[in-house]
């Protein structure tokens, strides 16, 4: 086995996208750079209020969503931070040719796997591809997708 453990990537699940819509831990890190831009372009600062009309007509559909552990410092920039929203576990969720894929960046679940995902996903482990030896993050059970329509 593998001396170091590596982040894990799978298909997002059922679980995943009740955490984005109503969970308590996801950041939708495109709609956050979205207001960054108008505020600059607009000349608003941090506290002003960004009219209805700009989220009237965002379309989002493919953004890219901070999920579990993470915590944004002074710097604006968001860090895993083990337990400081008792997820067990931090992911990036975003797209790959449409697919939506969880980028598993720190978990206190651990599996074993069978192969890498190079090379879309370069040094990343494979969490749908069996039983291994390569060590990866991977989502807690209430997570994982047990391959069946949920």
């Amino acid at each position: 086995m593998n001396e170091s453990i590596i982040p894990g990537v799978t298909n997002a699940t059922e679980a995943v996208w009740e955490e984005i819509y109503y969970g308590d831990s996801a950041v939708d890190l495109t709609l956050e750079e979205m207001e960054r831009e108008y505020r600059l372009l607009n000349g608003l600062g941090d506290t002003d209020d960004i009219p209805d009309e700009f989220y009237e007509c965002l379309d989002t559909v493919e953004s890219e969503w901070l999920i579990g552990d993470w915590e944004k410092g002074d710097d604006g920039l968001y860090d895993i931070k083990p337990k400081c929203k008792d997820k067990g576990f931090a992911a990036v969720v975003g797209y790959l040719g449409g697919a939506p894929l969880v980028h598993v960046r720190w978990s206190e679940t651990v599996r074993t796997v069978r192969s890498m995902c190079s090379p879309c996903c370069p040094f990343q482990a494979d969490l749908d591809s069996g039983e291994g030896d390569i060590a990866a993050y991977a989502l807690p059970p209430d997570y994982e997708w047990n391959g069946e329509d949920q």
